[in-house]
């Protein structure tokens, strides 16, 4: 966790955080939601890895893997995406 101490005026001071991760989502400081993303993806990958004993199990059909693919691991990745902020393309 990255953070900075702020003086407040009375000598005391405070730690200004600049990045944290509350509710599996990650909060900065900027206005991007560069780490955000990064954040999604890696769960994603995470769950995705702990799929892989019921994924390439050769009863399983290429339908039903698609199924749980889309309905498990997208929709994890792509909560609370709507939250995000949009940039236009640089």
């Amino acid at each position: 966790m990255e953070c900075v101490r702020v003086d407040v005026g009375d000598g005391s001071g405070v730690d200004l955080v600049v990045k944290f991760c509350y509710l599996r989502d990650m909060l900065s400081t900027d206005s991007g939601a560069d780490a955000a993303m990064i954040a999604r993806i890696r769960s994603g990958w995470n769950k995705l890895r702990q799929l892989a004993a019921f994924l390439p199990a050769k009863d399983t059909s290429m339908h039903v893997r698609g199924k749980v693919y889309s309905s498990y691991v997208r929709s994890y990745m792509l909560y609370g995406s709507k939250t995000w902020p949009c940039e236009k393309g640089k």
